[in-house]
C-alpha cells in the first residue's frame, strides 16, 4: 500500500491515518530522500536534507515494530553528524536532535 508524503513538510506531509499505518506495521526503514543539487537554495537544502531526516527519525521513534533503520548520507559532514546523533538516540527522546 503506497503512502504519499513530502520530506520537506512537517509530519512528512502525511495524514494522521497514513502515519498510523506506518507506525503500526513498518519494521524496516530506508531513508535516502535528499536534494543533491549544488545550486539549491540553502533553505530548501536544509529543509530536505537535515530537517527531513529529523522528521523521518521522529516517525521511526513511533514505529512499534521497527527493527532496522538505514540512512543514506552523502552530502555534508554537518548532516552526517546530525544523522549520527539522531541514530544514536533511537529509542530515546530526540528533541535536541
Amino acid at each position: 500500500m503506497p503512502v504519499f508524503g513530502d520530506i520537506s513538510l512537517p509530519e512528512l506531509g502525511m495524514s494522521q491515518a497514513d502515519q498510523k499505518i506506518l507506525t503500526d506495521s513498518v519494521s524496516v526503514v530506508f531513508h535516502s530522500a535528499a536534494t543533491v543539487r549544488f545550486d539549491e537554495t540553502l533553505k530548501l537544502a536544509v529543509g530536505m536534507n537535515i530537517l527531513g531526516t529529523k522528521r523521518v527519525v521522529q516517525l521511526c521513534h513511533k514505529m512499534l515494530k521497527l527493527e532496522v533503520g538505514s540512512y543514506s548520507v552523502s552530502s555534508t559532514k554537518i548532516l552526517l553528524q546530525e544523522v549520527q546523533i539522531c541514530h544514536n538516540r533511537l529509542g530515546k527522546s530526540i528533541q535536541n536532535c
